[in-house]
């Protein structure tokens, strides 16, 4: 018979672990990328990755998973918006991470012809463009 060894990732062990990460989020508002939770702890922030799919279907895992997430985003967001944070990381984090992207618009209307627009404009919530020509 082969001997396997007891699982190290359990459901309480990651509830615990997550509860721990959230607390240091919360008490140390310098906290600001997902790796420095792992400073101190013995496993890779891979193990991060590992635990949101394996309890994708646990409410409480994954809503503590978000939460931490989006508690980091936030404050990226904020510290880039404030000069407190390099822009062009702040940028550059938020695409890689938390699936930021650069708008682009496409006219798909005009084939590439000049767009025709018309200008109306209302004053005190009343049609105004048949007084200009």
């Amino acid at each position: 018979t082969m001997i396997t060894k007891p699982e190290k990732y359990t459901k309480d062990f990651v509830l615990s672990e997550l509860k721990s990460m959230i607390n240091e989020i919360l008490n140390d508002s310098d906290i600001i990328i997902l790796g420095e939770l792992f400073k101190d702890r013995d496993y890779s922030p891979q193990r991060f990755s590992e635990w949101e799919e394996k309890f994708k279907e646990d409410s409480e895992i994954s809503e503590s998973i978000k939460r931490i997430k989006s508690t980091l985003e936030t404050r990226l967001n904020l510290g880039g918006l404030r000069n407190k944070l390099n822009p062009a990381m702040t940028i550059f984090n938020l695409k890689n991470n938390y699936g930021w992207r650069d708008k682009t618009e496409t006219d798909l209307t005009s084939a590439g012809e000049p767009l025709k627009t018309a200008l109306v404009e209302f004053v005190n919530g009343k049609d105004q463009s048949s007084n200009t020509d």
